[in-house]
């Protein structure tokens, strides 16, 4: 069967790798964000005045494959919840964590954040900034994971116990992985029929594209085996390695459609490689438990901070590797230290920024 996991011992470690994993995929969005200041084609709200192509190619390769390893994780720890509290519990406890940081944080700092943007597209009217979600920036992860949470009502339960053919893991972790890059592509063509962009707290096309993702998740925790096998570091490293070589060569030749496919199994596959790599370190302890801890902290927090530091990073006038590093500990930084030294320790910021109550304050925030 593949729905055994080995051993209490096995699970604990693999629960611990996974909390590793959540840190190092937070730790790698906060450098994207900071590479997008320094891009020779500058797109993102703030550009620094000396730049470089490096950026360009560095945020490329992250967020090609690091939404991807966030869902997957918020999946499975959202199956976690179902089977240890029930759908009623692991549905409440979700909707609080992540709506109420969600208002919080987008009418406060990321309003603020909009403000100083050097390119600011918002709506003048309210209501409209409002309704067309142009508060969200970088929340639009939170919204999402708010509506499949919603969504998760309908469709967690059956992927959970519905009958599944019993076939060989082998089997089963081939189909998954050449199967969830192909239901991607058939949530991308839905979500040309959508007319808009972002409605409310939802970015509509990033709800569709990762949305199999997610479910992946929730099925890797039902096939905990299969899960484990891509996990394994000579699996997750030949995978890895075969889809970036195979995307590189061959895109001349492809069509979109193919083309596209493999772009989500390029991403599939690094996500299973750094989770995997994570798995594989020793007990998580010191920093990465610390980091692992604050992870939802410092992505909610590091991209307004980013952008409210970066006057300041005009005033030195340093070159782009010695402002990039800069920036960069400042954010993850300030964002860490404050979950640490604050939000850790306050009810109050504990529910504002982290949506922490009494009753779940151990729960898994994605």
């Amino acid at each position: 069967m593949t729905t055994i996991l080995p051993g209490p011992h096995a699970a604990q470690n693999r629960n611990d790798g996974f909390d590793t994993a959540r840190a190092a995929l937070t730790i790698l969005v906060v450098l994207y964000h900071t590479s997008l200041v320094f891009e020779a084609d500058p797109k993102w709200r703030i550009a620094y005045i000396y730049r470089n192509e490096f950026y360009d190619i560095l945020a490329d390769f992250l967020i090609s494959f690091i939404m991807h390893g966030f869902y997957i994780l918020a999946g499975y720890f959202f199956a976690f919840s179902y089977e240890r509290h029930g759908l009623k519990k692991a549905v409440g406890s979700r909707l609080v964590r992540l709506g109420v940081p969600l208002i919080f944080i987008g009418m406060t700092l990321n309003t603020l954040m909009n403000e100083m943007s050097e390119r600011r597209e918002y709506a003048d009217n309210f209501g409209a900034y409002l309704l067309h979600g142009d508060w969200l920036g970088h929340l639009w992860f939170i919204g999402n994971l708010l509506a499949y949470t919603a969504l998760s009502c309908a469709f967690a339960g059956p992927l959970l116990k519905v009958w599944l053919p019993r076939c060989n893991k082998y089997i089963w972790a081939a189909a998954l992985f050449l199967g969830t890059p192909f239901l991607c592509l058939c949530f991308q063509f839905a979500a040309k029929a959508v007319p808009y962009d972002k409605i409310l707290f939802v970015s509509v096309y990033n709800l569709f594209l990762y949305f199999a993702f997610y479910l992946l998740g929730i099925v890797f925790y039902r096939m905990r085996e299969t899960f484990h096998l891509l996990l394994d570091m000579r699996v997750a490293t030949a995978l890895a390695a075969a889809a970036c070589l195979i995307s590189l060569m061959l895109p001349p030749l492809l069509s979109g459609i193919i083309y596209n496919y493999m772009l989500n199994l390029r991403g599939l596959a690094f996500a299973l490689f750094l989770i995997g790599a994570c798995c594989a370190l020793p007990a998580h302890r010191g920093f990465m438990k610390d980091a692992g801890a604050a992870s939802y902290s410092v992505y909610l927090l590091h991209q307004p901070l980013l952008v409210i530091f970066f006057p300041a990073l005009l005033f030195f006038g340093l070159g782009h590797w010695q402002s990039f590093l800069l920036l960069y500990a400042f954010a993850f930084g300030a964002s860490f230290l404050f979950d640490r030294a604050a939000i850790a320790k306050s009810p109050v910021l504990g529910f504002l920024i982290n949506g922490a109550t009494q009753d779940f304050k151990k729960e898994k925030p994605a």
